[in-house]
């Protein structure tokens, strides 16, 4: 169970509970991530420094908005892959989406990874490691390498944003459609 100043897992109710405030007036200013990005840190500290921060610049868990409004998936090299609905079963492999078999939390975990790379260089996905979810608050409460799938063998964790009924529907015709080269080997 992950609890933390203001929070218990995705609920208030922390340490601290709701109501704390700062002399400033701010909650606490949550940074996720395993670890959370130096950048990440120190864009939150500048702007606390510059007065820059309300309640409308944080979301519902207290983190810079500027900084998890994206999911890890924006920017990630498999994504035309991912689009296709064309998975990886195993690694080793360039060619298709860690997502559908591998475990990818990608499609669902906020932070900008593969926007703001690790030694301006890298991510997870970057180099053909799922993403672990690691800036959400249910990290590590989970099979790392694998998806969980229901009875029609689709991911039980969809996309954020995205209903059942039309992923299903999208995933069917998306398979259908994706182009030869993307279900050969690279080289």
């Amino acid at each position: 169970e992950s609890v933390g100043l203001q929070f218990r897992n995705k609920e208030f109710g922390g340490f601290l509970g709701r109501e704390y405030r700062s002399r400033k007036g701010l909650p606490v200013i949550n940074v996720s991530g395993c670890p959370a990005h130096p950048e990440w840190i120190m864009t939150t500290l500048s702007m606390i420094l510059k007065g820059k921060i309300n309640e409308d610049s944080l979301d519902e868990y207290n983190r810079l908005k500027i900084i998890y409004s994206t999911t890890t998936q924006f920017g990630c090299p498999r994504n035309i892959y991912f689009s296709y609905k064309v998975g990886l079963k195993e690694f080793g492999h360039k060619e298709g989406c860690l997502y559908f078999n591998l475990g990818c939390k990608g499609s669902f975990t906020r932070s900008p990874c593969n926007l703001i790379l690790w030694n301006n260089q890298s991510s997870k996905t970057r180099v053909g490691t799922p993403c672990f979810g690691c800036t959400e608050f249910d990290f590590s409460t989970f099979n790392f390498f694998k998806t969980e799938k229901n009875k029609a063998e689709l991911p039980k964790q969809l996309p954020l944003g995205v209903s059942r009924g039309s992923y299903t529907m999208l995933s069917a015709i998306a398979r259908s459609a994706a182009p030869n080269f993307l279900l050969r080997p690279l080289v």
